[in-house]
């Protein structure tokens, strides 16, 4: 008797809820909860049941098409990021701006990307990308893994590059993105969890066109930056923040445990589905140190797992933090230098108890935060209470600088 031969869909709908693949910010791609084995798929749900129905030897109608636009759509990702980066960097280059490329034939061996550099001692260098290289590639963190035209493992990190912006009216963080497109980043902790569901709700009413890029400016976002950019941008400022969970009508509560949890040195937030695969579960409290025998715990319900880190870790007990009830949120200006070596300003939620206010430990908490987040010193922190003195100067600064303008004569 012959087994009848699904439909991509029609196998879809015989999947239980764990095993239907959803959409995961983190690796940018479709993965099965309870397959984590199977990868990420970057272009449709349906590569991913694709995917599961061939590793359980089932048979579809569409699946021999599968393995081929996955591969294609794995090269068409990868050059639409491409187009979208100001710069790239190649683990045997400098800094490149300029590069060529060809379109996407199907082709393993057709070349769709050349680069070409001269050093510092005059001498030519070329590098070129295949569609079979590319489709064998993967991510790394912030850099694309593959191998070149010749067969050599070429590490490849794609920029995005945004103007400076400072307002002097308020105080916020000046925007300097030179970052990867395809970043996965830690938490960079800028804003409150309710003023980033603000911001989301906002981020609806901004027009999206059929390349699924903004149409109009958001927040420090130029138009035609891609949605799932922003969605990262979002998810590395606070870690209780899960656009998944957000597209779900899901809003986390903050009462500051988190972040306690996270100045001790631990995330809370999104699971990885790399890490402990063998259970099941959409969220992790984990050591942020990658030690596979460090401490981690997985499961469905967040706050039960906060909780029970902060009793296993006998963080509530702490004498040097408190009792974790008495946590305040409170929000720290540090001044620093950012990876480009440019001056900023970031603004860190910082959890601590009102003894390590009085005595200046929410300072270091901060400084802390902002190492973690790439930020370099010198540090100078200014608090809620140092803040008013921080705006005069800024204004006196931009009065002086507008008085100088004006007296500059034309001509001279």
């Amino acid at each position: 008797m012959n087994q009848k031969a699904f439909t991509v869909d029609e196998y879809h709908d015989t999947l239980g809820q764990t095993e239907r693949p959803i959409f995961d910010v983190s690796v940018s791609g479709f993965i099965v909860p309870a397959h984590p084995e199977l990868g990420a798929f970057q272009r449709s749900y349906k590569d991913a049941v694709c995917a599961l129905a061939k590793s359980r030897g089932i048979s579809l109608s569409e699946i021999q098409t599968c393995a081929a636009e996955q591969e294609k759509s794995k090269v068409e990702s990868f050059m639409d990021l491409l187009k979208k980066a100001d710069s790239v960097e190649l683990s045997c280059s400098p800094l490149l701006s300029g590069w060529s490329t060809d379109s996407v034939k199907g082709v393993p061996s057709n070349e769709i990307v050349s680069f070409a550099w001269v050093d510092e001692e005059s001498a030519t260098y070329q590098l070129a990308l295949t569609e079979e290289g590319v489709a064998n590639g993967k991510w790394i963190g912030d850099k694309f893994v593959c191998e070149d035209s010749e067969g050599d493992e070429v590490q490849i990190t794609l920029n995005v590059h945004i103007a400076i912006t400072f307002h002097t009216t308020s105080i916020q963080a000046p925007v300097i993105q030179a970052t990867a497109v395809q970043e996965q980043g830690k938490v960079e902790g800028r804003f409150s969890l309710s003023d980033l569901y603000a911001k989301w709700d906002a981020l609806g009413d901004v027009p999206i066109d059929g390349d699924d890029c903004i149409e109009e400016v958001f927040l420090d976002f130029r138009v035609g930056t891609h949605r799932e950019g922003i969605w990262q941008w979002f998810e590395r400022q606070h870690p209780l923040f899960i656009v998944g969970d957000v597209m779900q009508g899901i809003r986390h509560q903050d009462d500051g445990k988190v972040q306690l949890l996270q100045s001790y040195g631990y995330f809370a937030g999104a699971r990885d589905p790399k890490v402990k695969p063998e259970f099941s579960g959409r969220y992790m409290v984990r050591d942020t140190e990658d030690d596979a025998d460090g401490f981690c715990i997985v499961g469905d319900d967040l706050g039960a797992l906060v909780r029970e880190a902060i009793g296993c870790l006998e963080i509530a007990s702490s004498p040097e933090r408190g009792n974790v009830q008495n946590v305040s949120i409170i929000k720290v200006v540090v001044a620093c230098r950012n990876a480009s070596g440019s001056s900023d300003m970031p603004v860190f939620d910082v959890a601590a108890t009102q003894d390590q206010i009085d005595l200046g430990e929410h300072y270091d908490l901060a400084e802390k935060m902002a190492s973690e987040a790439g930020y370099e010193a010198p540090f100078v922190c200014f608090d809620p209470q140092e803040v008013p003195a921080l705006k005069r100067a800024l204004e006196a600064y931009g009065n002086h600088a507008e008085k100088a303008h004006d007296d500059v004569t034309p001509g001279m």
